[in-house]
């Protein structure tokens, strides 16, 4: 093809055909040109085509990871109403309420709480990646929220630690028999308030720090379940969002 273009150029100017010459070489050069710009073209069209598979990609990993957290979300959930019920529970032997404790496991009282890795703390990085304004806005608004409901989670289990099993630690109610038992420790926390003195435990009902750790345990677990529910809703919403980007 070139060896042809060459001949023609040779003849034309051989024959001191300059005007013809011309128009061919300006012919030539759109030739050259129009076959950059259809490389440049083809080549941007396989770019967006490989970012389009490398983002339903991405997408797709994001809405695995959120169906992941939303089932951690609702087992730490759960136990956040156990914990609420436990309160209310403890409240109403302190005054004289008849309350019934078979649904429930009073264990989880001083039982902290599994926090899972967030979804901000794996994907940020893509999260940044992303050119879709509204979807990152999205992103950042979960996982702003995420980090609100899991700053939560970690104050509770800071309470149960430096709070209540310090208290219950100077009162003397655990059970240590029992846990220091030839039993297996699973057994001993699948048994409902088997990990504390009864005895001893009667004794708090009457004392005032008691009462406000009931007050505390109480109100921070229904803070948790709010934020769980807020999340789960949110987390709901951004799959959906995902979805309809990658059909």
């Amino acid at each position: 093809m070139i060896k042809f273009f060459r001949k023609i150029r040779q003849r034309l100017l051989s024959e001191n055909k300059f005007s013809k010459y011309l128009i061919y070489a300006i012919g030539e050069i759109i030739l050259v040109v129009l076959g950059i710009l259809i490389a440049l073209y083809v080549n941007n069209w396989n770019q967006k085509k490989a970012d389009a598979r490398k983002e339903k990609a991405l997408f797709e990993q994001f809405i695995i990871d959120l169906k992941s957290d939303a089932l951690r979300m609702k087992n730490v959930l759960e136990i956040s109403k156990e914990q609420e019920e436990i309160a209310q529970y403890y409240f109403n032997k302190t005054n004289n309420i008849e309350s019934s404790s078979d649904s429930i496991n009073l264990n989880s009282f001083t039982a902290a709480i599994r926090i899972p890795n967030s979804f901000k703390s794996k994907n940020q990085n893509f999260v940044d990646q992303i050119n879709d304004k509204e979807l990152y806005n999205i992103l950042v608004e979960y996982m702003y929220t995420e980090k609100s409901y899991l700053d939560g989670l970690t104050w509770t289990n800071s309470f149960i630690r430096d709070r209540i099993r310090n208290y219950l630690g100077k009162n003397k109610a655990f059970n240590l028999n029992a846990v220091f038992s030839e039993k297996p420790i699973k057994e001993v926390f699948s048994e409902s308030g088997l990990l504390h003195n009864t005895e001893q435990f009667q004794k708090l009902y009457v004392d005032g720090e008691f009462e406000n750790i009931l007050f505390t345990s109480k109100m921070q677990s229904y803070s948790n379940i709010n934020a769980a529910n807020t999340l789960l809703e949110k987390n709901k919403n951004l799959i959906k969002e995902l979805k309809k980007r990658i059909k």
